[in-house]
């Protein structure tokens, strides 16, 4: 068995190596939680949008069948 193909070696400490990656980060990724948030707040400011533009043109409506019914009679 080649030793150099081996792609989990360990080092001395007894703890696998990954030689796939030249560092091998400890530390979890916060970056995935910030993306997350920000997915989180980009679908409340969408869904915001919507129903104030839903609102809008509701509340325009009414006016235009006010004005509609108003002018009939």
């Amino acid at each position: 068995m080649n030793e150099s193909n081996d792609s989990y070696k360990s080092d001395e400490n007894g703890d696998y190596i990954n030689n796939h990656s030249p560092t091998f980060n400890t530390e979890p990724q916060s970056r995935s939680i910030f993306s997350l948030g920000s997915i989180v707040l980009l679908g409340a400011l969408f869904s915001l949008l919507f129903i104030l533009i839903f609102f809008y043109f509701r509340i325009n409506n009414m006016r235009t069948v006010a004005i509609y019914k108003e002018s009939w009679y």
